[in-house]
């Protein structure tokens, strides 16, 4: 052995494999890394071989792949000994390498051969997926049908449930295998498992079914028996002592060798059912009872017109007996006319279900004429009842009624008017009421302020007059003598005498300008008021404007968010003017104040929709919006009158704000700003008092324009009207 060993790894005797190469550098390299190579993929494939077979424990012929493996590592090995015999002659070493690779090598080969046949035998790729493809293919299938076996049987389950009445089943040995929860509750099986057992297993889960069980085995073995569906009525005592009635219906199945194979249960709960059917009966002896107290007179007439049955009260003035009604056609016993509107009717109630009036006059046994109302209902499917009633009585009190009502809307009417007259007059006396109270306001307000500025007003003349005679001493003075001692050279430079001397007169000046102003303002003030001219006179209508435009002067102005509104005047040379010039000054400004809502309105909306729309915004930004104005102008009109026309820039009004702009009470503005007078008493102001006219045009976006147009002078009869209008006024 130790011989052996010697001379396998002994290299004494040759000479390494590299002479062959001649030692070329090159050469030698080539085959280095050749079987370097090699050698490297032969021990890897070997490592992949075991990692599968490790990996998959279910590979046929697994000890092939092992065999292979072995086969690799020998070859490998050769490769790398080729390798170590370039400079270490061991050719014994790589000699039993390759002889034991060539072992191996055969050793599988004839493997092979044998296994041919298996390996043929296996499936192919192709197979084995039509295979699993079949197989899916069984497993979704059978899994659809388990899922719609549980469905089913779900579904089943909640239908037997869902049943009001009891139902169970057995099979041939009286085992139980369902029961829904109704049958549960009744044989106090709730929480208990009960399939499988049969009757007397279940007798220890409640004392109920013991007492019930004899009874059901009984009438189980009838069913069997019969061989057929099978209905009967049974009544069971309940633990609390009450009992119930039950509709029970057993059906037995049959396997096909006539054995038994199970049987149905069903029991419904009559109780309920038997209780109404004798309240029922009671209830019919109890309406028979009713109907023969009635006064009214009943009859039941099928769809072919036969009286069936007939009821009438004694005292009516059309009883008769039943045989003259019973088994006869409505067209033997009515008049015709009768006969046809009963059967029309009959044939309607019976059709549509719906109960239908009929009143009609009739000739009675007294002689009289009666009135009757008859109401037909569908009593069964093919006849109807009839209930007929005298209303003579009820006839005359509802003409009785109609005209009582008559009369009632009559006198309401009047009063609502006369109530609407008395608001207006109220509401007209009220505000007539605050424009005397202002009136006596401004005119008290003027007269305090008048006394005491004409009194500023004619002190400031002697002021002035005495402030220049004493500027012209002091100038004096200081021309002659311009050295004064130094206690009065100490005081001129403390009062800044030049100063003074020069924003004195000024100061004057406007101060008499301002008392001017002030003077202007009583005097509109006196205008607008007019408490001394009550009767029609003859007055300057462009005095009671400009007092007006006075007295709305703040209004005018421009505040925050709106311009000021611009007034032009547009006069003409008008005569004097015999009118009430204190409530046409009213209608003034009434008519200017809505104006400037509707201008203040405008500039509202302008303003909203710019910040709803920001490109618009933007827009208008760069396009200033148009200044708001108040154009009065007036004018002579046919030698006779003279015409105030008011108008503005705003946003008009609609077609329907123009149809009600002068009814009283009627006003566009928000609740509390607005009573809805102004305009009405206007218009009275004007065409009742003064016999002119007051006109509106306007048009959505078109701004308005107020006409108002007055006589120049007053009929006699016209200012007579007026003058006792004033007096009941003042006197109410």
């Amino acid at each position: 052995m130790a011989s052996l060993l010697h001379n396998l790894f002994n290299s004494g005797q040759f000479i390494p494999h590299g002479h062959c190469y001649l030692w070329k550098t090159g050469l030698v390299w080539l085959h280095i890394l050749s079987d370097s190579l090699i050698a490297l993929a032969y021990y890897s494939i070997p490592l992949l071989l075991v990692y599968i077979v490790r990996k998959r424990g279910d590979l046929p012929f697994d000890w092939v792949f092992l065999l292979f493996g072995s086969f690799i590592i020998a070859c490998g090995t050769s490769h790398v000994l080729e390798i170590w015999t370039l400079w270490h002659p061991m050719y014994w070493l790589s000699g039993l390498v390759k002889a034991v690779a060539a072992v191996v090598s055969v050793a599988t080969g004839i493997v092979l051969v044998s296994l041919i046949p298996n390996i043929l035998a296996l499936p192919s790729p192709a197979q084995i997926e039509e295979a699993n493809r079949r197989l899916k293919s069984e497993i979704e299938e059978r899994q659809q049908i388990e899922a719609q076996l549980r469905s089913q049987e779900y579904w089943l389950n909640t239908l037997i449930d869902a049943v009001p009445d009891v139902v169970n089943m057995k099979d041939g040995e009286g085992r139980w295998l369902i029961s829904n929860q109704e049958g549960l509750k009744l044989f106090q099986l709730e929480g208990v498992d009960y399939q499988g057992k049969t009757d007397a297993e279940l007798e220890e889960y409640t004392e109920f079914y013991q007492e019930a069980l004899f009874g059901c085995q009984e009438s189980d073995e009838r069913a069997w028996r019969a061989e057929t569906i099978s209905h009967h009525e049974e009544e069971l005592l309940l633990p609390d002592g009450s009992t119930k009635k039950f509709d029970v219906a057993k059906v037995p199945l049959f396997n096909p060798d006539g054995t038994r194979k199970g049987i149905v249960v069903v029991a419904s709960d009559i109780t309920e059912h038997k209780q109404i059917e004798t309240a029922l009966r009671e209830s019919e002896a109890k309406n028979r009872a009713f109907i023969q107290a009635l006064p009214d007179m009943l009859f039941r007439i099928g769809s072919d017109g036969i009286f069936m049955d007939f009821q009438s009260p004694r005292e009516d003035a059309l009883a008769m007996p039943p045989s003259h009604f019973l088994g006869k056609s409505v067209w033997e016993v009515l008049p015709a006319e009768l006969a046809e509107a009963t059967m029309y009717n009959v044939s309607k109630a019976i059709a549509s279900g719906e109960t239908q009036l009929y009143e009609y006059q009739m000739t009675s046994l007294d002689g009289n004429q009666h009135d009757y109302e008859a109401r037909y209902a569908r009593s069964l499917e093919s006849e109807a009842l009839v209930i007929v009633r005298d209303i003579s009585d009820r006839k005359q009190a509802e003409i009785a009624l109609q005209k009582s009502e008559a009369q009632l809307r009559e006198q309401t009417l009047h009063l609502e008017k006369t109530l609407c007259k008395l608001k207006q007059t109220q509401s007209q006396l009220i505000q007539s009421e605050k424009m005397s109270s202002l009136g006596q306001l401004v005119a008290g307000v003027a007269h305090e302020i008048n006394n005491p500025i004409n009194f500023i007003y004619g002190n400031l003349i002697h002021t002035c007059q005495y402030s220049e005679e004493l500027l012209h001493l002091l100038h004096l003075y200081q021309q002659h003598y311009s050295q004064p001692v130094p206690e009065i050279a100490a005081v001129v430079e403390n009062l800044d005498l030049d100063f003074l001397q020069e924003d004195l007169p000024k100061m004057l000046s406007s101060m008499k300008v301002g008392t001017n102003r002030i003077r202007q303002i009583v005097l509109s003030l006196r205008n607008f008021s007019r408490l001394d001219e009550a009767e029609v006179k003859a007055v300057d209508l462009h005095e009671g404007i400009d007092s007006t435009l006075l007295i709305l002067q703040n209004r005018l102005k421009g505040k925050l968010g709106r311009p000021a509104i611009e007034i032009i005047k547009e006069y003409g040379n008008l005569p004097p003017i015999e009118c009430h010039a204190r409530q046409l000054n009213q209608v003034f400004i009434n008519i200017i104040t809505n104006a400037i809502d509707a201008l203040e309105e405008a500039e509202t909306h302008r303003r909203r929709s710019a910040e709803e729309n920001l490109v618009h915004s933007r827009q208008q930004l760069c396009s200033p919006a148009p200044l708001p104005w108040i154009r009065i102008r007036t004018e002579v009109q046919d030698n006779h009158q003279v015409v105030v026309r008011i108008s503005d820039n705003g946003l008009g009004m609609t077609e329907e704000v123009h149809q009600k702009l002068f009814d009283p009470f009627f006003t566009t503005k928000p609740v509390g700003s607005g009573t809805g007078l102004g305009l009405s008493i206007s218009y009275q102001i004007v065409v009742e008092k003064h016999g002119g006219s007051l006109k509106c045009i306007s048009a959505p976006r078109q701004g308005a324009e107020f006409a108002i147009a007055i006589p120049i002078r007053q009929q006699h009869q016209q200012t007579a009207a007026v003058s006792d209008g004033n007096s009941a006024a003042v006197s109410g």
